[in-house]
């Protein structure tokens, strides 16, 4: 039976999504804490903007579709915060020490597209019909993370 030693620069080659190669994630660790961190302040603003004017996602997206929206907003905010909160421990912790980061690049655009989708249908009724400063700073601040998430992501894979 003829049994070979896979040596480490092989394995590196076959498992790539496990981690990023040291060198080049020392040069481009800056930038990605920069972009993280920018990340984690426009999402603070975006649930400040929900949580301070609930009555903008009240009128606009939710549309009196509930008999108590404040219950719902709530369960919504809360909702949000159990799927962001972990995540982002989870994604600072793959960062820091260089394991699965690859793969929570992508896990991160799936949560923010998810998160955008579910919304996206509701703010563009909502811009058509009456648009304010409150939606726009919302969706905005929702396109400014997947965008700086998607640059992790192109750093991170090419």
């Amino acid at each position: 039976m003829n049994t070979q030693i896979v040596s480490e620069e092989e394995m590196r080659a076959l498992l790539p999504a496990y981690e990023v190669e040291g060198q080049y994630l020392s040069r481009i660790r800056k930038k990605i804490l920069l972009r993280i961190g920018i990340s984690v302040v426009l999402f603070t603003a975006g649930l400040a903007i929900m949580i301070v004017y609930p009555d903008l996602q009240i009128r606009s997206v939710l549309n009196g579709s509930s008999e108590n929206p404040m219950a719902l907003l709530d369960s919504t905010i809360l909702f949000r915060l159990s799927i962001l909160l972990p995540f982002i421990i989870l994604y600072l912790f793959s960062f820091l020490k260089n394991l699965y980061f690859r793969s929570m690049t992508v896990m991160s655009l799936l949560i923010i597209c998810s998160f955008l989708s579910v919304d996206a249908e509701l703010y563009v009724a909502a811009l058509i019909q009456d648009p304010s400063l409150g939606l726009f700073a919302v969706l905005a601040t929702r396109l400014a993370c997947l965008y700086l998430f998607a640059l992790n992501y192109m750093d991170v894979r090419l």
